[in-house]
């Protein structure tokens, strides 16, 4: 979010980028009981219907559909090309 921020305001493609991604975003605040309720438009986005997975990334937090996290994360945990980036890194 800093890094699109700092893009020029003048630059039609940073108007965008900014359009695309920021506008997804919605502010949630917790109930008394330190609930959050997910907007009907994020639960489909995620196809999340009754379990959630909640992931640690850094300094946030990602809701998932479980299934998809095991589709789409845990299946690729042990690929080559995750091994070579990490490699990279010196990790």
């Amino acid at each position: 979010a800093e890094k699109i921020s700092r893009l020029p305001m003048t630059d039609p493609l940073s108007g965008l980028l900014r359009r695309v991604v920021f506008s997804s975003a919605e502010d949630l605040k917790a109930d008394n009981q330190g609930r959050i309720m997910i907007s009907q438009r994020l639960r489909e986005y995620a196809k999340i219907e009754t379990d959630v997975l909640i992931a640690g990334v850094n300094t946030f937090l990602e809701l998932w559909n479980p299934t998809l996290w095991d589709e789409r994360v845990l299946q690729k945990a042990d690929s080559p090309e995750l091994a070579s980036q990490l490699s990279a890194l010196g990790i």
